[in-house]
């Protein structure tokens, strides 16, 4: 019985080494980034409606990057084509109290399904303004059904030691925008992409936040 102990130690032993060296040969992989192709004009996208923008007296936070594959229809439209179709920025509202953008492929469009790229918004908050968890906490019902993206409603850390929140996507008659949420400075901001991916949303928010040359 000794004899068969001390075999059965010894093949412990070398199980464990052989599992030990198998585990440091194993690379740890950081994790991945990936974003979609901006659009091409993204840069000078807000020009034409610019002035109007800075008369509501709130900080403008306009993306210099716009992920260019958001709208397309996957089954239809190539992502070459996506790339190169014309976006617009139009205006929604323009007001003291905030600003919104539709970002679409009709200098028309008026925020519906087939047009819409993605928004752009901005909103002074209130003593009533809830907190952004709170305000998208339906996201995490469980009893909330409907086709949805995979990635989950989660804090982003984004450029400025500014933190927000990332909105997944879903579908029921529609499909709506993932979006980036963020406060800065008394402003609710907020950029979003139809059916876009948290990647490349982040990237979004990130130029915008970022000065514009």
């Amino acid at each position: 019985m000794k004899l068969i102990n001390q075999w059965i130690c010894r093949y412990l032993i070398v199980f464990l080494c052989a599992c030990l060296l198998i585990f440091k040969a194993t690379p740890v992989l950081a994790q991945a980034t990936s974003i979609e192709p901006g659009i091409p004009d993204a840069t000078n996208l807000f020009n034409p409606i610019l002035v109007q923008l800075q008369m509501t007296g709130i900080p403008l936070r306009l993306p210099t990057y716009i992920p260019s594959s958001g709208q397309r229809n996957k089954d239809s439209t190539s992502e070459a084509e996506a790339r190169r179709l014309k976006a617009y920025a139009v205006i929604d509202r323009a007001t003291p109290n905030g600003y919104a953008v539709i970002l679409g492929y009709s200098p028309t469009c008026s925020g519906g399904n087939a047009c819409r790229l993605g928004t752009v918004s901005a909103t002074r908050k209130t003593d009533g303004t809830p907190a952004i968890e709170e305000a998208y906490g339906f996201m995490k019902d469980p009893a909330f059904k409907g086709l949805r993206s995979k990635q989950l409603m989660a804090k982003v850390q984004l450029t400025n030691q500014i933190e927000g929140y990332f909105i997944p996507w879903i579908c029921g008659a529609n499909c709506n925008d993932a979006k980036v949420v963020w406060d800065e400075k008394g402003v609710r901001y907020v950029v979003g992409i139809k059916v876009g991916d948290r990647d490349s949303l982040v990237a979004m928010a990130n130029s915008a936040i970022q000065p514009r040359t």
